[in-house]
């Protein structure tokens, strides 16, 4: 991780032992007086829309929206965009039961206990996600749940003082309610609900909020670096652009900019791949940097030209590497059902809505062909989708092979099926141990998947599997992972070269990577994959060579399934003297959704030799 972010660690948890950061972030503030409502009501700053009727929208209310707006009003929440969990406060763990001190400092919380749970259970409903359904049905209905929606942010505000409690203890989730509750107050902007008394209240918070966020922004910026820093740049400058009559308005303005420019350039890839080695948070870190260039533009300034740059592609990366199907993509990489802004109806895994959305912002072109609830996320973002125009499918769309070398990711597209294979080395934080994972799609279906993430705080045995080469399509050497795990996401022993080509003829398309791997079982052992791919057939042949394998270990190639792949793909194996083996099925895994898995039937063909040839055909 180098010196710098040793030396910062060391010295932030020497601060937060000894009871620094107590003092640098005080549990009582005096209270401001800021702009009042009405001179904010005619205020110059612009959002992507002012008040609930100014949403360029046709009103029609979905019955899955409608059920989900009154399963909120009734006091459930949506989890990871997946399971729903009744919660009776702010602080009450909904899994493990543990009530959270509301009284005690930030700095003395912990985020990773295995008795308490995982926290992201208590920071996700505080994180004001679940306003935007009330938001929507309100605009659909017609109805108004304003005074419900201010009553929520008032109980957040008074059950979650200054710098105490779980909330603060996170500034990503800090930031992320900031956005939230803005984009709340626009659409109520005009109504009732919003009180002088109630405004200022909230403006206090969120200020103090702020705060909190830019003294502690040394802590994204340095030790953790990914899509938490954009998230926080983003709210401190969004911060002072949207309300300049905050006292630090102006310096959060120039400096949340200036910074978050300098993230986007520093962890998008100049091929537009994203340095967190996931594609669900590469989504999350489009979705910002989409919230940043339309706010900029409707508020006539500008941002660095390298950040549109990053921003198209990061579009173009993502719809490559896209199901044209399913709207999907690989379950690849870390994936916490992060889906800050979900403003359609779509499945939480189409990716549909915010690529279109961001082509729009981008390029001003629809990307695709209207499809129910993905033109919508672009009318939240001050777009007027009430005619609604044909597409323009990007280059992408046509294209059969793509190379993005510096992530590391090799990808063919034909007419049924998609072709990904990951043969990166890093130069930043692994999240998984899961080079040279193959993803095959055919005709929609996700028939050879990644496994997931399931949970980041559990049973040791449990990350393993899914964080490690076990829970990938790819080889593994015994019990060996392709690095050694560390503590939390740490990995040591990082990829640190590759070597990866593409040749490419009339018949087929051949990706051929290699990397070190196993290092703690023994010295310069390195993995070749070969994967061949016959055009307009549903045909693959994969050729694993372990060089310098030791010979008292087992070479176990990996593949994961899905039901779709268990009924119609059929496999030939053979070693390297043309001894065909058979499938040992075994127990595992898939979790499509952060905090949900279901139990599946993984293959492994197992050699004592360091050579297996697999052809894989999909028999309809």
């Amino acid at each position: 991780m180098g010196t710098r972010y040793l030396l910062f660690r060391a010295k932030y948890e020497v601060r937060r032992r000894t009871g620094k950061l107590q003092k640098q972030f005080p549990v009582t503030a005096d209270n401001l007086t800021f702009a009042s409502l009405d001179d904010w009501r005619v205020s110059s700053s612009t959002f992507f829309f002012e008040g609930r009727d100014s949403v360029l929208l046709p009103r029609e209310v979905n019955p899955g929206l409608k059920k989900r707006a009154e399963r909120i009003l009734a006091g459930e929440v949506l989890f990871f965009s997946h399971s729903w969990k009744s919660v009776k406060d702010w602080h009450t763990h909904p899994v493990s039961g543990y009530e959270y001190d509301a009284g005690l400092h930030w700095s003395l919380i912990e985020d990773i206990d295995p008795i308490v749970g995982d926290i992201k259970y208590v920071w996700e409903k505080a994180r004001f996600t679940f306003l935007l359904d009330i938001v929507r049905y309100d605009y659909h209905s017609g109805e108004n749940h304003g005074e419900w929606v201010m009553d929520q942010m008032m109980s957040w505000i008074e059950e979650n003082p200054l710098n105490q409690g779980p909330h603060y203890r996170c500034s990503q989730e800090t930031s992320l309610r900031i956005l939230n509750w803005t984009f709340a107050l626009h659409f109520y902007k005009y109504s009732t609900c919003l009180t002088e008394e109630r405004w200022q209240r909230i403006h206090n918070s969120m200020y103090r909020q702020l705060e909190h966020v830019f003294d502690n922004i040394e802590f994204s910026r340095i030790a953790v670096r990914n899509n938490h820093a954009i998230s926080e740049c983003l709210a401190l400058y969004l911060g002072g652009l949207l309300f300049p009559f905050y006292p630090a308005a102006k310096k959060w303005k120039v400096l949340g900019k200036r910074w978050l420019q300098e993230e986007i350039v520093y962890q998008v890839y100049p091929d537009g791949t994203y340095l967190q080695f996931s594609m669900n948070y590469h989504r999350v870190a489009l979705q910002l940097m989409s919230w940043a260039i339309r706010l900029t533009e409707l508020n006539k300034e500008t941002l660095d030209e390298l950040v549109y740059s990053r921003a198209r592609k990061s579009l173009h990366f993502l719809h490559s590497c896209q199901d044209t199907t399913s709207g999907q993509l690989p379950n690849y990489g870390n994936n916490d059902g992060a889906w800050f802004f979900p403003l359609s109806d779509t499945d939480f895994r189409d990716y549909r809505p915010l690529l279109n959305t961001a082509s729009l912002i981008l390029d001003k072109k629809n990307l695709y062909a209207d499809v129910t609830g993905i033109l919508e996320d672009a009318a939240w973002y001050g777009f007027d989708v009430r005619r609604r125009e044909r597409a323009t499918q990007l280059q992408v769309i046509n294209a059969s092979t793509e190379v993005f070398k510096r992530g590391g990711y090799y990808i063919h597209k034909d007419q049924d099926s998609l072709t990904f294979l990951r043969c990166g080395a890093y130069k930043d934080r692994p999240a998984q141990a899961d080079n040279l994972h193959l993803d095959l799609w055919i005709k929609g279906e996700n028939v050879l998947r990644d496994a997931g993430s399931y949970l980041y705080n559990t049973e040791e045995q449990t990350i393993r599997y899914f964080a490690g080469t076990q829970g990938h399509n790819t080889v593994m050497l015994g019990s060996y992972d392709q690095m050694l795990k560390g503590p939390r996401f740490i990995w040591w022993y990082w990829t640190k070269w590759k070597e990866a080509t593409v040749r490419e003829d009339e018949e087929k398309v051949i990706m051929l990577g290699t990397i070190p791997v196993f290092p703690q079982a023994g010295k310069n052992i390195r993995h070749r994959r070969k994967v061949t791919k016959w055009k307009n057939q549903l045909v693959w042949e994969i050729e694993d060579e372990l060089l310098n394998k030791p010979s008292n270990l087992p070479m176990i190639q990996r593949w994961h399934p899905s039901d779709a792949g268990h009924r119609g793909l059929t496999w030939k194996v053979t070693d390297e003297e043309g001894n065909s083996l058979e499938a040992v099925q075994e127990e595992g895994w898939y979790s499509s959704h952060y905090g949900s898995r279901e139990k599946t039937k993984d293959l492994a063909f197992i050699t004592q030799g360091n050579k297996l040839i697999t052809r894989i055909e999909w028999k309809e």
